[in-house]
């Protein structure tokens, strides 16, 4: 079974928050909370968050690749590094350079290049790009 795990960018605080486990997806979107003392406080205003979905892949360094992590691979000359941001755009998760979506999926991209890996994401390192 694929494991479905999220996180989530807080634009107004500008960091990733920690331990989402309490969101739940509906058609209109997500709710997620917050846990103080014994009550949960409702998060109500989705519009501050950016949520990411977990690939189900990992890189070279066991790290979790997740939408918006910007990663540096191989292309098919060797000693020739790429660096891409996933996405998920036609059904699939995948990388993207320069704006432009590649012909295949992530797992194909990523798979070829066993020296994958993780530098950065989007929000915090778009420099990178």
């Amino acid at each position: 079974m694929r494991e479905i795990k999220f996180r989530a960018w807080d634009k107004t605080r500008h960091r990733y928050r920690s331990g989402i486990d309490n969101l739940m997806l509906c058609l209109s979107g997500f709710k997620m909370w917050q846990f103080a003392s014994d009550a949960p406080l409702p998060i109500d205003n989705q519009n501050d968050y950016v949520l990411e979905q977990f690939t189900g892949l990992k890189d070279k360094n066991g790290r979790e690749i997740y939408e918006g992590d910007i990663v540096r691979w191989s292309s098919y000359q060797p000693h020739q590094h790429r660096f891409s941001y996933v996405g998920f755009d036609y059904g699939s998760f995948c990388v993207i350079d320069n704006n432009d979506v590649c012909g295949v999926g992530l797992a194909d991209h990523l798979g070829l290049s066993p020296d994958s890996e993780v530098i950065g994401n989007i929000h915090e390192n778009p420099e990178l790009l």
